[in-house]
């Protein structure tokens, strides 16, 4: 397969405006895994482009005194990664403001509002148990999408209903008041949350909403149906030999009404595109 380095982010600025610090990251570096899929201009709801392996940080050779944070990508054969362009794209958190040693919600602002002090102390101060951070993304199109976070680990059980009602509801209630927070203030949002199925690993679920009508497009009864379907998908792909993803992402589907998982994406950085 095609092997090929290219710069993840870097403390220069860039032509948004936008800069980290060299110790925001060696914190992005410290959190990212060994190897992870290689999105293209940020569309997860396309299959990915080839993966990531081998992040670190380096001294920026064309601008002395500053550094990059470079990783070594992998695309199939047959792929040239100059046709590509420059639109190779992983996203990643960053800088936490918090209310509580152990936030049960996290807001992930994305730039420029992440440098806006007051937004972020406005939203600390309007939830119990939240952290504030960035969700640094390297892209042409800036659209304001931040990303929202379930600290919480939903654990599917028997009896359905009881479990949703009891367990699962009060949590997905604060992710909503989340979007409406970031709806309030003109920012669209993505999620994620995890969800464990007894006995078996937890898996990290992406959800892409409706632009423009992200709330009522993760609505309970939405989360709900994506859980059952969830449950019901991932069983039958183990039981046909498949393996156990690390991740899923599904986007909402107006003419269904509802989320469809398109991908699954694997620890070892391979994935699988579902449509």
């Amino acid at each position: 397969m095609p092997r090929f380095s290219f710069v993840l982010s870097g403390t220069m600025e860039d032509a948004h405006g936008e800069t980290l610090t060299k110790a925001e990251l060696e914190g992005i570096l410290a959190s990212m895994p060994a190897t992870a899929v290689l999105h293209h201009h940020h569309d997860m709801s396309l299959p990915v482009v080839g993966k990531w392996a081998n992040a670190r940080l380096e001294p920026d050779a064309d601008n002395p005194g500053h550094w990059v944070l470079v990783a070594d990508g992998e695309v199939p054969e047959g792929v040239d990664p100059s046709e590509l362009g420059k639109g190779f794209s992983i996203a990643f958190t960053a800088g936490m403001t918090r209310n509580s040693d152990r936030p049960t919600l996290a807001l992930y602002l994305p730039f420029p509002a992440y440098n806006d002090q007051e937004l972020i102390d406005e939203l600390v101060n309007e939830f119990p148990d939240v952290a504030v951070g960035k969700f640094v993304k390297k892209e042409v199109n800036l659209a304001l999408v931040g990303l929202i976070v379930a600290s919480v680990h939903f654990v599917l059980r028997p009896l359905w209903q009881h479990t949703y009602d009891e367990l699962i509801r009060p949590h997905w209630q604060r992710v909503l008041d989340g979007a409406k927070a970031f709806g309030r203030r003109g920012l669209r949002n993505d999620v994620r949350s995890h969800v464990q199925l007894p006995g078996r690993d937890e898996v990290r679920v992406h959800l892409i909403p409706e632009r423009g009508n992200e709330l009522a497009t993760l609505e309970h009864d939405l989360w709900q149906r994506l859980l059952q379907d969830l449950e019901a998908q991932l069983t039958a792909h183990e039981a046909g030999g498949g393996r156990w993803p690390e991740r899923v992402i599904a986007v909402y589907d107006p003419k269904r009404t509802g989320y469809h998982i398109c991908q699954m994406t694997f620890e070892d950085g391979e994935s699988l595109f579902l449509g």
